[in-house]
């Protein structure tokens, strides 16, 4: 069964080789920021305006929304009744005209970091949020077999407490067939954010199939101090038995969350209800 398994996979890796997307320029970052001074993989913008909860309560999406290819985009970011999430954590996102102004329209700004260009068309990492951010930092990383760029961002948002969010938007490596290319990835990441003090979330389409990947994940997170959201119900599509789809979290009080079945994606959303810390608690 294993060595079917192998060939399977081994032919798959190919025929996306075959089909693989024009890689957009060489450097970093390729980005759609809105606005601010380019310093290295970065943008400052500034002091942040308003704040990102609202009266200490904080409302989140994080959604592989497959290149927006099944359903009706992009009213389907607003199927949930309750009201809208006031961050949206997306991958696999086509930068098209129609999900821009849908954004714009219900009052969220938003960075994009784009991993790669195909039939002249943006696809990458969004995060949307209903408060501006000051700083903005976007990755790389490309498939070791299909040379395929994955993105990531980094985000930092005003809170009402005075504290700042630090919000982690990953679309991780998924064709490597050790760990090395897709553990260097999600390090990265968290060394750009050790210096960070206060309510931290890593969340996004982390790619961890198998029991090898999903164990060296959650030990890593927990030696971070983040903790792993359960969801109920629990719709995340699953590799080798192992749930794709994550959010870590620490310092924010968890009120609910859950990941409903969706016609929209091949990936459920995965929804989230924190509210604030205060020096009371």
């Amino acid at each position: 069964m294993k060595r079917w398994i192998a060939i399977i996979l081994v032919a798959l890796v190919t025929v996306l080789a075959l089909l693989r997307p024009e890689i957009a320029g060489e450097s970093l970052p390729r980005t759609s920021f809105n606005s601010g001074e380019e310093q290295g993989n970065c943008i400052r913008a500034g002091s942040a305006q308003g704040s990102l909860d609202r009266r200490g309560q904080l409302s989140l999406l994080v959604w592989n929304i497959h290149k927006q290819q099944d359903g009706a985009w992009p009213g389907a970011l607003w199927f949930d009744p309750e009201p809208k999430a006031d961050l949206l954590l997306l991958q696999e996102v086509r930068a098209e005209p129609g999900l821009l102004s849908a954004l714009e329209d219900q009052h969220y700004t938003w960075q994009y970091m784009v991993a790669f260009k195909l039939r002249g068309q943006d696809f990458g990492v969004m995060s949307a949020a209903r408060s501006k951010t000051s700083v903005v930092c976007g990755w790389l990383a490309t498939e070791p077999w299909i040379r395929v760029p994955k993105s990531a961002l980094l985000s930092l948002y005003p809170l009402s407490n005075g504290q700042q969010l630090l919000a982690l938007n990953l679309h991780g490596i998924n064709f490597d067939f050790g760990l090395a290319a897709w553990q260097a990835q999600i390090e990265e990441l968290i060394s750009a954010s050790a210096e960070h003090q206060g309510p931290l979330i890593f969340a996004g389409d982390f790619n961890s199939w198998g029991d090898r990947r999903s164990a060296w994940l959650r030990q890593t997170m927990a030696a971070l101090g983040l903790k792993e959201l359960s969801f109920n119900p629990d719709n995340r599509v699953l590799g080798f038995n192992a749930p794709l789809d994550h959010l870590f979290y620490r310092d924010l009080r968890l009120e609910r969350a859950y990941a409903p079945p969706s016609p929209w994606s091949d990936h459920a959303p995965l929804l989230a209800t924190f509210s604030l810390i205060t020096e009371s608690d």
